[in-house]
């Protein structure tokens, strides 16, 4: 772990405790009425992990997604969440099996973020824009405790700190 990549942590984590979380919040999968989704217990969902920190606080892990592998999601996230990208993140989703395409989503347009409600946001990178296809180094992503993991297919390998803020 480079002294950049954890200066580049602590101040995300900084920032987000500072507020700006507040206003980003990301990916709230909505389920049908009394749908019980499991709770992640493995955060990389069988990557790679190593924890860099771990506190009363929040705790941050690295997680090295490796080309060609799969991480199962459709599960409840156990804790809020922030996502930085140290490399760029390269993956598809997959769907949930089951799933129908819902035709009235819209991806909200490139340019800068400005949220208005949870499905207002998208991944935000370092220029301040939507992050659209792959994640560059340095976007960031907000995902509230209970909402859903999705099931990625890793196009290339990438590492990404995952920032866990405890109650």
């Amino acid at each position: 772990m480079s002294k950049k990549t954890l200066v580049i942590a602590g101040l995300v984590a900084a920032a987000f405790a500072g507020g700006l979380g507040s206003g980003v919040v990301l990916n709230k999968n909505v389920f049908a009425a009394g749908e019980k989704l499991e709770v992640e217990k493995d955060l990389g969902g069988g990557a790679p992990t190593k924890v860099l920190l771990d506190n009363d606080r929040m705790k941050v892990t690295m997680i090295t997604f490796e080309k060609g592998s799969v991480r199962d999601g459709n599960k409840a996230r156990r804790a809020d969440q922030l996502i930085v990208y140290v490399d760029d993140g390269d993956f598809s989703t997959v769907p949930r099996p089951g799933a129908t395409p819902n035709p009235n989503r819209q991806r909200p347009a490139p340019g800068p973020v400005v949220c208005k409600g949870i499905e207002d946001c998208g991944p935000i990178a370092l220029d301040g824009n939507r992050s659209q296809g792959p994640h560059k180094t340095g976007t960031i992503a907000w995902h509230p405790e209970g909402s859903v993991t999705g099931s990625l297919k890793i196009n290339n390998t990438y590492r990404a700190l995952y920032i866990e803020l405890k109650k």
